[in-house]
């Protein structure tokens, strides 16, 4: 998942950017919290 998020960020579109910005955050807090 995070290799798909920095290819999106390479387009710098805000929706897409905000995107990116939740499913970061989203994996890292499943890493977090299921490790």
């Amino acid at each position: 998942m995070t290799c798909v998020g920095f290819n999106v960020s390479g387009t710098l579109h805000p929706r897409r950017w905000r995107v990116l910005m939740w499913q970061f955050y989203l994996v890292m807090w499943m890493e977090v919290h299921l490790s």
